[in-house]
């Protein structure tokens, strides 16, 4: 997927991130009913095509009208606008950085029982790895309004999510962030999942067909996955979901059906599925339960 061009200012970037918070931010306090499920994805990806285009205004634009047509009452609006602005002004204060020949920015999350306690270990492992255009904070804020470190909190595991174009640049990253995790409590080795969403997704099968035996199974959203793999070796690789949108512009579900398929003739176990009203970047938080469930199922036997 082409990354932006000219890369926005700062202060765009921080504009463009509060948009993105306060359609998620909508979506979560009023969820929308079925049959408009597929105009706001419809609706969200032409904003998408704007921003991967460098057209920084009219991706504001269209955030601020699809906020608007979510959530049509202008107080919970602003409401959600100041919380949106919080989190941004927050971010710096929650990443970090590993000191790598790549310094390696991610993001940490150990889960909480409601008492404010952590739950107890040996704890599994999320990898979440970014679409192009995010960075190491979107599956923690912004997709599905924090909904990752919600399930976290709720099922028992450990989210790392790093930032993908630095990860992928570094053989040792996993380790690296495993490593780091494991410095401040207990984790389960043999339960260590990826998720990735778009270019996150590629990278995501990238790094399992490169390190198999450290990845329990991988979930791919809105990104193909499933291909590339060396004759006969499919079967040494971990289990693989895809998630496609099928009304996805750029990651279309035939492509992503063609990667499964490729996978399968190799021996790659594949679970594909394709959401028919979902496109490219809401699909994440429409699915992220049932993505969550589908990767726990799958223990050491």
């Amino acid at each position: 997927m082409a990354m932006i061009s000219p890369p926005p200012s700062l202060a765009a970037q921080e504009a463009l991130a509060e948009a993105l918070l306060r359609v998620e931010y909508a979506l979560a306090e009023r969820p929308p009913q079925a049959e408009e499920v597929a105009e706001l994805n419809q609706r969200f990806d032409r904003a998408t095509l704007a921003f991967f285009a460098g057209q920084q205004e009219a991706v504001l634009q269209a955030m601020d009208e699809l906020a608007a047509r979510i959530e049509p009452d202008e107080g919970v609006r602003a409401g959600q606008a100041e919380r949106a602005r919080a989190t941004v002004e927050a971010l710096p204060a929650r990443g970090r950085t590993l000191d790598r020949p790549t310094p390696l920015p991610y993001r940490l999350h150990w889960p909480e029982l409601e008492e404010g306690d952590r739950w107890a270990g040996p704890l599994p492992v999320v990898v979440a790895l970014h679409g192009a255009g995010g960075n190491e904070h979107m599956f923690l804020e912004a997709y599905g309004a924090g909904r990752l470190p919600a399930l976290a909190d709720a099922l028992g595991f450990v989210v790392i999510s790093p930032s993908t174009p630095a990860m992928a640049a570094d053989p040792g990253a996993l380790g690296a962030l495993l490593d780091a995790a494991a410095e401040e409590g207990a984790i389960d080795r043999d339960r260590v999942y990826l998720v990735g969403h778009s270019m996150g997704a590629g990278a995501a099968w990238s790094l399992a067909t490169r390190q198999p035996d450290a990845i329990r199974a991988v979930a791919c959203i809105a990104g193909p996955c499933g291909g590339g793999v060396p004759a006969g070796t499919g079967a040494t690789l971990p289990p693989l979901l895809a998630v496609a949108g099928g009304l996805d512009p750029l990651a279309a579900p035939d492509r992503m059906q063609a990667a499964a398929e490729a996978g399968r003739r190799e021996g790659v176990q594949v679970d594909l599925r394709v959401m028919d009203t979902q496109g490219h970047t809401l699909i994440v938080g429409a699915v992220l339960d049932e993505v969550m469930t589908w990767l726990l199922e799958r223990v050491p036997h």
